[in-house]
């Protein structure tokens, strides 16, 4: 038969935040409309590439793996555990031109910190998101990276809620739009 916009694309159980994990049914309508908001967001098209470095059993990673693919698009699946490894990261997101890519703010701070960083000429788009984005880890992004490397990169720090199937966005900061507050 016929799949409804209203029946589940998938199931996938919260981290347990407020208490016990719950398993959460994701409606097709769900799924469709967070990842088309989603490519709207980040400006996506089918020239991206981005870069799996979580786990599926993560909710994140619906949006890091599916919003290249329903465009056409790139996916580059880093090796497993390997997001705490600053220099492979750079490395792979150098070398394979990445476009986007996810990760915390402490790890960014880890990732970014090599000297590969500043051979990500391709990257324009780093979601930052489960923890608080301090404003240590903006200067250190301005300057690591929008400087010395693309005045074209959007930051943005986000939370998702897979019970609700969205994202609460919030852009940070465009890297031209810091040094011309400065």
């Amino acid at each position: 038969g016929t799949v409804g916009a209203n029946d589940p694309a998938y199931l996938i159980f919260t981290s347990g935040s407020t208490g016990r994990p719950k398993g959460v049914i994701v409606p097709h309508r769900g799924f469709r409309d967070h990842i088309n908001g989603s490519i709207e967001f980040y400006e996506m098209n089918a020239e991206d590439k981005a870069l799996l470095t979580i786990t599926i059993n993560f909710d994140p990673h619906i949006t890091q793996m599916f919003m290249p693919l329903v465009l056409g698009g790139g996916l580059v699946v880093a090796k497993p555990e390997a997001h705490t490894d600053g220099e492979y990261m750079m490395d792979l997101i150098a070398t394979t031109g990445a476009t986007h890519f996810v990760s915390t703010p402490s790890l960014a701070m880890l990732q970014f910190a090599g000297s590969r960083a500043r051979d990500c000429t391709k990257l324009r788009s780093v979601m930052l998101c489960g923890e608080p984005l301090p404003q240590k880890t903006v200067d250190f992004l301005a300057v690591q990276v929008c400087y010395f490397l693309n005045f074209h990169i959007r930051y943005s720090n986000s939370y998702f809620m897979s019970c609700l199937v969205q994202f609460f966005t919030h852009t940070v900061f465009d890297c031209v739009d810091y040094f011309l507050l400065m």
